[in-house]
């Protein structure tokens, strides 16, 4: 899921979560239903469409925009990822969850509503939660075993909604497989022999019904048991959609397919292999968006995507393909949203320019899963400042709405990211709209940031042409997972511009070389003339270490900060160069 480069790190890091009691505090005098009923059946009925939603969707000079219908002024959707993950089945030594939000067996509502206050404290405005994450036999979810749905899950969604109203608080449902009950996967029972997984859901007339009716029974169970709908801001109808190339059909390059829109595609012909999945996909979002308006008419629909491969080279020998020119130019989804993570291989705008959308702006677009990844920021300060310069940088290329992921574990199994509400805040602190109202201007923490070399220009003697991601800006963008490399030997150098003349209390080097023994040299000067020696670090190094010094008195005036290698038996690199002020 997420923006990926080591996709089962990552995968691992989205589903992990832990198993703590529930917190029971009462937030309201409505009285609560138990986050752990008993599972009773509701069944569709005939009800009144919902009262209509106060976000919505217009173009103004030509740009896409979220909007509050009742002000008329522009809405940014901003937020978090909201989930209470339980490893299921308990007992396998692979990682596969449910979420436990809603589910009538576990009753962690308490915990998640205990969130919804903090969070209309920060000012943000959305919550991203997973209505359908249960499978495997498990109980206690939306679907039941005999049909129908679990009006126990359902008040528990209606009580999240009612409190999330009281807090000012929008939601987007969103979702990712079928679930396992039978009313639904029998509708794909025909196609199984041609089509497998994600494929068979897209790409078959069972897949589009059974999508189809499980949206509308979502819908209608809602509103059977009384849930406040207008809190509703959109349904997502994957949370990260992609083809599978290495499935039937794609896995083979022979023959002729016709799924479920009825046109014919050549799989021998990349180009109808490709247009069979775009395809697909403007067919399956028109009919499912079809059923979720008959039922409630002004809902926002959208679908949720993690980057392309191309055009700049990432996700190599993924089989996981995303294709977004039609989903984005042609399909009837009111906005689309996009798992896009700092820290790992694109930078903002190659990100932009995987997901075909520089100059977009024809629907809106968000960030629904954004987040700061352990191993590559070192502590909180680091990676709240990171998760602010990505969103604000985003707005250059039409991002109107940000999701962080992940607002927190609910006191059970963290993940490998760092959680909003982790420490003392930094990460919600710095994305919170009471603190910083306008999304796209640097807040505080930017401003403030004591690292002087971030985000600054960079050049270097050489670059390692056969690794596009190892260029000199990757020294400086916080993230240990990335870095410059000069593709060779010494002599070799980088060279950061602060854009100023500034004071240095500290100069702090992360390696990315083979262990050796090794001659560094710290240089700087300052808007004119020569560099001078700053100082010298000499010694035996290894790959992760770092290099640190601090002058007796600070370094004065300096503008251009070059660090010179000189002795070493490995090609030169930097996972990160830190230039801190005092």
């Amino acid at each position: 899921m997420k923006n990926k480069n080591i996709i089962t790190v990552l995968l691992v890091a989205f589903i992990l979560n832990s198993c703590a009691p529930a917190n029971t505090l009462i937030l309201t005098a409505t009285p609560t239903v138990t986050s752990k009923a008993t599972e009773t059946l509701i069944t569709s009925v005939t009800v009144s469409p919902p009262v209509e939603h106060r976000i919505g969707v217009r173009a103004v000079n030509g740009d896409a925009e979220f909007y509050d219908r009742v002000t008329g002024e522009k809405f940014y959707p901003r937020g978090a990822a909201l989930w209470r993950w339980e490893q299921w089945p308990p007992d396998v030594d692979y990682i596969s969850v449910i979420d436990t939000i809603f589910n009538t067996q576990y009753g962690r509502l308490d915990s998640a509503l205990a969130q919804l206050p903090i969070m209309h404290e920060d000012g943000f405005n959305v919550v991203r939660l997973w209505f359908n994450a249960c499978w495997g036999g498990a109980q206690g979810c939306l679907d039941l075993p005999q049909g129908g749905l679990n009006r126990g899950f359902l008040e528990n969604m209606k009580r999240f909604m009612e409190v999330a109203k009281q807090n000012g608080i929008y939601i987007i449902l969103t979702m990712d497989a079928l679930p396992d009950s039978r009313q639904y996967q029998s509708l794909l029972d025909p196609y199984r022999n041609q089509y497998t997984d994600f494929n068979l859901e897209y790409m078959t007339l069972g897949g589009v019904e059974a999508q189809s009716n499980y949206q509308r029974d979502l819908i209608r169970g809602l509103m059977e048991v009384g849930a406040p709908m207008d809190v509703i801001l959109a349904y997502q109808i994957k949370e990260e959609a992609y083809f599978e190339e290495n499935q039937p059909p794609f896995n083979t390059s022979t023959g002729t397919i016709k799924p479920a829109n009825g046109k014919t595609y050549d799989l021998a012909d990349p180009i109808q292999r490709r247009a069979a999945m775009e395809e697909s996909w403007l067919y399956y979002i028109e009919k499912v968006s079809q059923a979720i308006q008959e039922v409630d008419p002004t809902a926002l629909v959208g679908m949720g995507f993690f980057v392309q491969h191309e055009p700049n080279p990432v996700l190599v020998g993924d089989p996981r393909m995303v294709y977004l020119d039609k989903v984005l130019n042609q399909s009837a989804l009111d906005f689309v949203a996009f798992s896009a993570y700092p820290g790992f291989d694109l930078n903002i705008r190659q990100t932009a320019e995987n997901f075909n959308i520089i100059g977009y702006s024809k629907k809106p677009l968000m960030f629904g899963e954004f987040g700061a990844f352990r191993q590559s920021y070192p502590d909180l300060e680091t990676a709240a400042v990171a998760l602010q310069a990505w969103q604000v940088d985003s707005c250059e290329f039409g991002i109107d709405g940000w999701q962080v992921w992940t607002w927190d574990a609910g006191g059970s199994m963290h993940d490998n990211f760092w959680e909003a509400v982790e420490g003392d805040g930094a990460i919600r602190s710095a994305l919170s709209p009471a603190r910083n109202p306008d999304p796209c201007v640097p807040g505080e923490e930017m401003v403030n940031y004591s690292n002087l070399a971030f985000g600054k220009p960079v050049t270097t003697s050489a670059n390692a042409t056969h690794l596009p991601f190892f260029t000199g800006e990757y020294a400086v963008d916080l993230s240990f997972n990335t870095q410059w490399n000069a593709g060779g030997g010494p002599p070799q150098w980088i060279e950061i511009d602060l854009l100023k003349p500034s004071t240095i209390a500290t100069i702090r080097l992360v390696i990315s070389q083979d262990p050796a023994y090794t001659v560094h040299r710290v240089l700087g000067k300052g808007e004119s003339g020569s560099f001078q020696e700053l100082y010298v670090f000499s010694e035996e190094t290894v790959d992760g270490q770092t290099l640190e010094y601090t002058p007796p008195q600070p370094w004065q005036g300096v503008r251009f900060v070059r660090i010179e290698t000189t002795v070493s038996n490995s090609w030169i690199g930097w996972k990160e160069i830190e230039i801190i002020a005092p």
